[in-house]
């Protein structure tokens, strides 16, 4: 339980100061997220079935089903979809063969159906219409593309960019794998390197195979790289020691909130703005609920003249949801005990996949 004493050893603070004291008032906010294998897997196997690709595709239709189940003895879970395109039935124009699905039979079906031909190899589209398919999830899910074809897929006659692909892969929070290029500048390799994806051989079955089972087996949660920020109530930077002991520098950052009282329906609330003009705190949020990652926030008081470890130890830490950002605040609601937020076993309930949270 938090500590709720925080009145009481301010109050003792002042009764024992023998010169005048001045409280720091102290946020930390910090990604939930953190490294860890992934157990549930969501994948989109986005396949060429362009001219060029004949001989692949003879092999593709063995080695598909193979890597579909031992992806589902991996995993906990798996869903898998395919996308075709670059065939001549449709103008080389990506098709939707199969939605997500847990049990790979029908794909299976659909890849024994497939032949190579057609001239069109625009994979820009093929990679957005994937993107597509990818609703909300755990944050625990691991979300890819793999890409197979043989070429780069600059064809002139695509909706899609590279840098518009870059955008819609990035706010999805998805990972590009690329059997097209290993080393090099080309529009996959970068768009996999900028995803922290994997190149994949193509050469046979054997090596797509380990290669595609390596790339998801060593796939992470992916963290966003977000480094805590610490924010002191005052004009100018402050070093506090943590309660770990660690001593960071806090900067002057204006912030506002109550401290948690009880609502109607008995959940200790804390209502919060941060001022957000240099942008730093709503660009972590927007970054964090890219990736589907809980958001905390950390109290901390400090007393002017002992900085060697908080007056509450352990800090207050909340949930923070409901979050608005704008130009020039960000504001959110912070709860001991998030239910609409909770993680229930293995599934992260949020608005964002059951928008009918918290709307009784």
């Amino acid at each position: 339980m938090p500590n709720t004493s925080l009145d009481d050893a301010i109050k003792e603070a002042y009764a024992q100061a023998k010169e005048d004291v001045t409280i720091f008032e102290t946020l930390e906010v910090v990604s939930g997220t953190a490294s860890s294998e992934r157990e549930h897997i969501e994948v989109v196997f986005v396949l060429d079935t362009s001219g060029s690709m004949g001989n692949e595709i003879v092999w593709l239709k063995n080695a598909l089903p193979s890597l579909f189940s031992t992806l589902q003895t991996e995993f906990v879970s798996v869903r898998f979809s395919l996308i075709s395109f670059g065939q001549s039935a449709n103008s080389g124009n990506p098709i939707l063969q199969s939605a997500f699905v847990t049990d790979p039979s029908p794909i299976v079906t659909i890849l024994n159906g497939l032949t190579a031909n057609g001239s069109r190899e625009p994979v820009f589209d093929a990679i957005s219409l994937a993107t597509q398919q990818f609703g909300c999830s755990a944050y625990n899910v691991y979300k890819c593309i793999v890409v197979i074809t043989d070429e780069d897929g600059e064809d002139s006659g695509q909706i899609e960019s590279q840098g518009s692909i870059s955008v819609k892969l990035a706010s999805k929070g998805l990972t590009l794998h690329q059997t097209w290029a290993s080393s090099g500048s080309s529009a996959l390799r970068t768009l996999q390197e900028e995803t922290l994806g994997s190149y994949i051989r193509r050469t046979n079955e054997t090596d797509f195979n380990a290669d595609t089972l390596e790339a998801l087996q060593n796939a992470i949660v992916v963290d966003p790289n977000l480094e805590p920020i610490y924010m002191v109530q005052c004009h100018e930077e402050k070093e506090f020691t943590l309660e770990t002991g660690e001593t960071v520098t806090f900067e002057p950052v204006g912030f506002r909130f109550q401290l948690p009282g009880q609502n109607d329906r008995g959940v200790s609330e804390l209502n919060i703005a941060i001022d957000n003009v240099d942008r730093r705190i709503g660009d972590f949020i927007n970054s964090a609920q890219t990736f589907d990652a809980p958001i905390l926030v950390r109290y901390r008081p400090y007393l002017s003249t002992d900085t060697s470890a908080p007056q509450q130890d352990p800090p207050l830490e909340l949930v923070l949801s409901d979050v608005r950002v704008t130009q020039f605040e960000v504001t959110g609601r912070a709860t001991f005990a998030d239910i609409v937020n909770l993680k229930f076993l293995t599934e992260y309930y949020n608005r964002c996949r059951f928008p009918s949270l918290g709307n009784t």
